[in-house]
């Protein structure tokens, strides 16, 4: 999901020097945002990934194997970090990110209602669960 995530990586010492263990995965940092209209190159998160970890998944099948269930614990953070956000909106800006969280969760006729979303955020195991499944995790496993 390009538009909604800026996609950067850190070394050992800058995960250290940002207070994080050394050989950390990912985190996420949320800036805000998830209802409004992208702006040119804007994205609501930066994840940061272990620079070692994005090299081994760029130069090897591990790559396509891991990026679903990386996309589906990104976006459940985002969700979960934007919840007061949600409360708030009763429309979703057709160009907004969460109008694409709300496609990517929905059928490919019809996308995943707000308030279905909005219910989803309030149970995260079954928020993970959806993103999973959508996100095709298990097959990328096969």
């Amino acid at each position: 999901m390009p538009t909604l995530f800026d996609v950067r990586t850190r070394t050992d010492e800058e995960w250290k020097a940002r207070g994080f263990p050394p050989k950390t995965f990912y985190a996420v940092d949320y800036s805000g945002g998830i209802n409004d209209e992208p702006n040119e190159g804007g994205a609501i998160a930066t994840v940061w990934i272990h620079q070692d970890a994005h090299n081994k998944m760029a130069s090897s099948a591990l790559g396509q194997t891991l990026q679903p269930l990386l996309a589906a614990e990104i976006i459940s953070y985002v969700l979960a970090e934007s919840v007061q956000e949600l409360e708030g909106v009763t429309d979703v800006e057709a160009n907004s990110p969460l109008a694409t969280i709300l496609k990517q969760l929905g059928t490919e006729k019809k996308p995943l209602r707000l308030e279905s979303l909005k219910a989803l955020v309030k149970e995260p195991p079954k928020l993970k669960a959806a993103l999973q499944d959508q996100l095709s995790v298990v097959s990328a496993l096969k």
